[in-house]
């Protein structure tokens, strides 16, 4: 609370400026407005852009030599350029 740390500095020029009487400054925090709000709200649905049919042939060839499960990877990817969109 940077405010506190501030609040005799504050207090001085609220008393030479506005306040001569002012004799104390209370801080309180409402911690509901520092709480950022919740995300209950639909994601948006991205749109993804065809894979071409040469992208999928290499990604089937580079899946060949590859790990299983990086080959499992590849050929869902690569099976995105048979989807309709």
């Amino acid at each position: 609370m940077r405010l506190n740390y501030e609040r005799n500095q504050l207090m001085k020029q609220l008393r030479e400026q506005m306040l001569p009487q002012l004799q104390d400054l209370k801080v309180t925090i409402n911690p509901s407005l520092a709480a950022e709000p919740s995300k209950t709200s639909q994601t948006p649905v991205l749109k993804r852009k065809p894979i071409s049919d040469k992208a999928a042939a290499a990604l089937l060839e580079t899946a060949q030599d590859a790990p299983a499960k990086i080959k499992a990877r590849l050929e869902r990817i690569a099976a995105l350029s048979k989807k309709p969109q």
